[in-house]
């Protein structure tokens, strides 16, 4: 229990739905501390349930996991969230990236400080086990940047590059987007606008 959100296959879809009872849920609640950080907890909303699906889906059956750079994986994620928004129009942008209000304003109002972050650093290509993770997985935080920062800044800031490179590509289909190479997106990018 508690290890899975969501197992999607070519033709199944199997999820944890203990893992989306919610912080305030009584067996969430007892949940050790040590294993499952109040982070994680709060993450544990029914309200992403969909979201999340979708996402496996898109994972399982269009975009796997062949990145090997902190760029690649940032675009490949910011692909995956872009085709959620695609399917689900009328959600918030927040939800799609399960951020709260709070933490996605946050993202907004900061992108050119993650930019100038992740250049000054010379993070986008690293190839560091440990960078990726601090920037696409789940955490308290994004790991480098301020304490209340939202986690996975990475992701953020790939959805927001595939975003530039669709506005400049408006011809562009999704399934020419998922094959899209992660340089050709990167180059469109501009965080200045």
């Amino acid at each position: 229990m508690y290890h899975a959100n969501i197992f999607c296959g070519k033709k199944e879809l199997g999820i944890g739905i203990e893992c989306y009872l919610g912080p305030n849920s009584p067996s969430v609640k007892k949940l050790p501390t040590q294993e499952f950080f109040q982070w994680l907890k709060n993450s544990m909303r029914l309200e992403y349930l969909k979201r999340d699906a979708l996402s496996a889906w898109i994972i399982s059956n269009y975009i796997p996991d062949n990145s090997t750079s902190v760029v690649e994986n940032m675009i490949r994620w910011g692909k995956i969230i872009y085709l959620v928004e695609r399917c689900l129009p009328e959600d918030d942008q927040n939800y799609l990236l399960r951020y709260s209000k709070e933490k996605f304003n946050w993202a907004e109002k900061n992108e050119r400080l993650i930019w100038k972050y992740l250049v000054n650093e010379q993070l986008l290509f690293s190839k560091n086990d440990r960078d990726i993770s601090f920037l696409i997985n789940e955490g308290p935080f994004t790991i480098g940047l301020p304490e209340k920062s939202p986690d996975r800044l990475g992701q953020y800031i790939g959805w927001k590059m595939v975003h530039d490179y669709m506005e400049e590509h408006e011809n562009t289909s999704l399934k020419d987007l998922v094959n899209t190479p992660y340089n050709s997106i990167l180059q469109t990018y501009n965080c200045e606008d």
